[in-house]
């Protein structure tokens, strides 16, 4: 008598099993109809070549050693995971972009099947919670770090951060995804602060929670404290590439806003933005924002509600920045991924208490996602390659001088020398703010004579506190040979300062060894016979 009910249960688990495996599916499928042009893209001349293409960590590890490739001294913070990561997908694609933007998508699909279980299992019925995976996943918001090579950390850390919470009251999973986060971002340092707080509304709302919970939690925060120390003492100030501009109250709003605007209407996203340059309707925008999260926190921490822990989450995990001193560079798209993540599952909490929804937002939703979707194409073929990308951003920002210097160099990359150097004559005095020269700009000026303005953008070049393209410092070399009575003392003293930074972080990326013999007479001749030693090693 008792077999038939058990069959019975077992085909409806089945039953269940099998349509829970059908909406996962329609979720990746998702994730790889929007988002699935990366795998055409290339790499772009925006960190892919820093992070990925010239990083020795990366295209020949056996020459780092176990701390380097802890610490990855030469990025100036530690983003372990993502350069173990490169390191073997170089070798596997033998260079080629391909297995990096498909490990991308492999990782945002992942994300979004996240969402997926923790929706559905918050009594949401399966095609409801798939349809909120979906509206997370072809968001414009998220095409940045998933169609970015680079990008790969704020995913890691994204889905570490998700898997930490999902798994709170496992105390084996909880140090899984919080590691996770920490191994492949230092602004990662707030997931163990994070889960400790949603594991103490939990306890507040009577559920159980083990000593181990709380041990990991700890642990996390130990982690995270020490990740965050060596990440503000260990940093490098010669490592900067973009332009220094200084904290504010106003950036922070103005970032948030800016944030919270893409994300309520997606349009116009690029690459790069800088927090001075932000429209002040977007700083009001990002008091509202701010204002609202707070009053939601306080709500729900009252009520010992999960939410508040998400929201606490979202906060500290979005700080527009790669070493943890918020705003002294930019804010990206990439640096809301994981805010993204934990929104989205604050929405779907909020909508499981609804049994069943209307026919009328299922219609909106699903509108909403096709809308995104096709915005989300096209972002992503503006991420093809380094002119389709910058033509795009220097559209949306054409006085913002890091732009100008990476779309002429995508010009220059793209053999369009003309195109470039009439870009950088049409904006030097902005070039004058940018964190590095462009080397065409300072070769035009000597090669058209024009030998004065050449020496003074040589010293300004040396005068920045950010390395140089490897190929400014052997076009000086020459230009001193050529030119001996024009380099100066201030010159030389410049050029002794700036050297050692590039032989320190580029070493001979990026130069032959004719060149690299050429920077050794040079720094001879400055007196840095150590250093001239190690470039005619490296010359072989």
């Amino acid at each position: 008598m008792e077999a038939a009910p058990s069959a019975a249960n077992t085909a409806r688990d089945d039953r269940v099993r099998t349509r829970r495996f059908v909406w996962a599916a329609v979720v990746v499928a998702a994730v790889f109809g929007v988002h699935g042009l990366a795998l055409a893209n290339g790499f772009v001349n925006w960190d892919d070549l820093i992070y990925v293409v010239e990083n020795p960590a990366v295209t020949d590890p056996g020459l780092q050693t176990l701390r380097d490739r802890i610490t990855t001294p030469n990025l100036g913070y530690p983003v372990p995971l993502p350069v173990l990561l490169y390191g073997w997908l170089w070798q596997l694609g033998d260079g080629s972009p391909l297995p990096f933007h498909l490990l991308n998508l492999l990782v945002h699909a992942g994300a979004a099947l996240v969402v997926f279980a923790v929706i559905s299992r918050a009594c949401l019925q399966f095609s409801s919670a798939a349809l909120l995976a979906i509206a997370f996943a072809v968001h414009p918001l998220v095409v940045e770090p998933v169609a970015w090579v680079t990008g790969l950390k704020d995913l890691l850390m994204g889905l570490g951060f998700a898997l930490a919470w999902t798994w709170r009251h496992r105390p084996a999973g909880q140090l899984a995804g919080g590691l996770l986060a920490l191994a492949s971002k230092p602004v990662a340092v707030a997931v163990g602060p994070a889960m400790a707080f949603c594991l103490w509304l939990d306890r507040r709302r009577g559920d159980p929670v083990s000593r181990a919970s709380w041990a990991a939690a700890g642990g996390l925060t130990l982690v995270g404290v020490g990740l965050a120390l060596w990440s503000i003492t260990a940093e490098d100030e010669s490592l900067r590439t973009t332009l220094d501009v200084g904290p504010s109250v106003v950036r922070i709003f103005g970032a948030a806003g800016l944030m919270a605007g893409h994300a309520l209407v997606p349009v116009g996203l690029g690459p790069r933005y800088t927090p001075e340059m932000v429209p002040p309707g977007m700083v009001v925008l990002g008091i509202v924002a701010l204002v609202t999260a707070i009053i939601h926190l306080w709500s729900w921490t009252k009520r010992s509600d999960v939410r508040a822990g998400l929201v606490v989450a979202s906060l500290l995990a979005y700080l527009p920045v790669s070493n943890l001193r918020p705003l002294v560079r930019y804010t990206a798209d990439s640096y809301a991924y994981t805010p993204w993540i934990l929104v989205a599952l604050i929405v779907g909490l909020t909508l499981a208490s609804a049994p069943k929804w209307s026919p009328r937002v299922r219609l909106m939703l699903l509108g909403a996602c096709i809308a995104w979707g096709v915005l989300s194409a096209v972002r992503v073929g503006e991420w093809k390659s380094s002119d389709t990308l910058w033509q795009a951003a220097y559209e949306a920002t054409p006085e913002d001088p890091e732009t100008i210097v990476r779309f002429g160099d995508a010009l220059g990359r793209a053999g369009r020398p003309a195109e470039e150097l009439a870009l950088y004559a049409n904006h030097l005095e902005e070039l004058r703010r940018a964190p590095k020269v462009p080397v065409a700009l300072l070769v035009y000026f000597e090669r058209s004579g024009q030998l004065e303005p050449a020496r003074d953008w040589y010293a300004h070049a040396f005068a920045l506190p950010t390395a140089q393209d490897p190929a400014v410092y052997w076009y000086y070399a020459e230009f001193v040979a050529k030119h001996p009575a024009l380099h100066g003392p201030k010159l030389d003293a410049a050029l002794a300062h700036a050297l050692p930074l590039h032989a320190e972080h580029r070493g001979p990326a990026g130069l032959n060894p004719a060149q690299l013999r050429v920077l050794a007479g040079q720094a001879q001749r400055l007196g840095l016979g150590e250093l001239a030693g190690r470039y005619r090693e490296w010359a072989g």
